[in-house]
């Protein structure tokens, strides 16, 4: 990060000389011309033009090219603000260690769960083997058929039955198999709530409950299944409770759910309700399932302390309201999915560069505030009291720019005003204040994004009517008498 203020010092060095190589010609020239008119000014008011009157004369013109210049080089160093601010936001971020790091947690993904009925089923499947197929299965069994009979989906096999009968010379093979498949059932109701706290950059932390009502709808007893799948994505899963009725669950099955089984009796009702803990990064999503679940009633109430957006091709909200965000479904049948998208946090971060961007344009209006303010009071300010005054708001700006890597942007430009406020009037005048304050203050306002152009325009009131209220202000009271 050294390296990034000593290039800043280098290149707005190489810009002032640059630009004092280019005006070399015309800044002599000016100056010549400003000695002539001066001597010869003297000369029409008959005055003689004696050495003391040319010093005179000289070190006035002398002193405002100094100021000049002075000016040349504060503007071309303060015109590297903005790109070493950038270089030490880049730096912050690319660092790998960091007192405040931002998390790197992928998005997360939450599915819907799943409630079914198990019914049982019992699939046939017949084969006609030549007889010289029989010597390969007296040799290696039934394995012989598995390239005929690989099943992919068998699970929950409560049953099965190899027969052979002979055809003719051929044999028959008959298989059996009876197994427990899921019949999808509709959930009475799903009420789900997720608060999102946002973190730095697109990362959230993200607080989810979801109650879940199911029944059997039947006039009999079914054994039924419910099936959760933690969320997908996202950062370490804490808090984590699953409860179906009384029962918790507390570890997963073989393929990584939180499964319970049961039986319910006609019209009986279980309630299922899933809490947990979660970071992510960039969007959080809610997949209702398949166009083979339906929900009678589903309600979920998003709440997010920050700028929220909405992925293209998902479900909208039914309502907005503040930080609140709210989908009510009925009888919903849908492969879409709800998701919500977190814009980059970075309103803060433009802000302070829009403030640091303003500082070359503050210092032009700055010194022509000085000089405008002290001939509006009746006493101007000599060059010498100008550029110590543009010196200290110069000094001002530094303080904003290296004590943004301490503190927040707005803390930063905020405190840098204030260290530049002090010193300008330190050198001028404090009764100058209702001119100087608006124009050392034209950075912080670049701190409100939206209400950036408001802000200007009261500053310009404020300063305008500083500079027409000036000589009433510093009206001493026995003048006013």
């Amino acid at each position: 990060m050294a390296e990034s203020y000593f290039e800043a010092v280098r290149q707005g060095l190489i810009g002032a000389l640059e630009l004092l190589v280019r005006l070399a010609l015309p800044l002599g020239i000016l100056l010549g011309l400003g000695l002539i008119a001066a001597v010869l000014a003297v000369k029409v008011n008959g005055q003689k033009t004696d050495g003391e009157a040319v010093r005179a004369i000289a070190t006035r013109v002398f002193s405002a090219v100094g100021l000049g210049l002075l000016m040349l080089c504060l503007w071309s160093g303060l015109r590297e603000a903005q790109p070493l601010a950038r270089d030490a936001i880049a730096w912050k971020d690319s660092a790998e260690a960091t007192a405040n790091p931002a998390p790197e947690a992928p998005p997360i993904d939450q599915f819907g769960p799943v409630f079914a009925r198990m019914v049982e089923h019992t699939y046939t499947r017949s084969l006609t083997l030549p007889p010289d197929f029989l010597q390969r299965i007296g040799s290696d069994s039934v394995a012989a058929l598995a390239p005929y009979l690989t099943d992919p989906t068998a699970q929950n096999v409560s049953r099965l039955v190899d027969s052979f009968k002979r055809s003719g010379e051929d044999v028959l093979f008959t298989r059996e198999l009876t197994r427990l498949d899921e019949q999808p059932m509709s959930f009475d109701s799903s009420d789900i709530k997720v608060s999102i706290h946002r973190l730095q950059e697109q990362a959230y932390d993200a607080d989810f409950k979801g109650i879940y009502v199911f029944s059997n709808p039947t006039s009999e007893k079914i054994h039924a299944r419910f099936l959760v799948d933690l969320p997908q994505g996202g950062g370490t899963v804490q808090g984590l409770k699953i409860t179906v009725g009384q029962q918790t669950i507390t570890e997963p099955d073989d393929r990584g759910y939180y499964t319970w089984q049961g039986d319910l009796a006609p019209s009986e009702t279980k309630q299922a309700v899933v809490e947990y803990k979660s970071i992510g990064k960039s969007t959080w999503s809610y997949d209702l399932g398949s166009n083979r679940r339906r929900v009678r009633s589903f309600n979920l109430e998003a709440t997010v302390d920050g700028p929220v957006e909405f992925e293209k091709g998902g479900i909208l909200p039914s309502s907005r309201s503040g930080g609140k965000t709210v989908w009510h479904l009925t009888d919903v049948v849908t492969s879409q999915k709800l998701a919500l998208s977190f814009p980059p946090s970075v309103a803060a971060r433009d802000a302070y560069l829009q403030a640091i961007s303003l500082l070359p344009a503050t210092l032009v209006l700055l010194a022509g505030a000085m000089i405008l303010a002290g001939w509006r009071q009746g006493s101007p300010l000599s060059p010498g009291q100008i550029a110590m005054g543009l010196t200290g708001f110069a000094f001002g700006a530094t303080v904003m720019v290296v004590l943004a890597n301490y503190a927040s942007s707005g803390v930063a430009v905020i405190a840098g005003s204030g260290v530049a406020l002090v010193l300008v009037l330190g050198v001028t005048r404090v009764r100058l204040l209702p001119v100087v304050l608006p124009v050392v203050l034209l950075p912080a306002a670049a701190l409100s994004p939206t209400h950036t152009g408001l802000w200007v325009l009261l500053l310009g009131a404020v300063g305008l009517g500083g500079f027409w209220l000036l000589p009433k202000l510093n009206r001493s009271p026995q003048k006013a008498a």
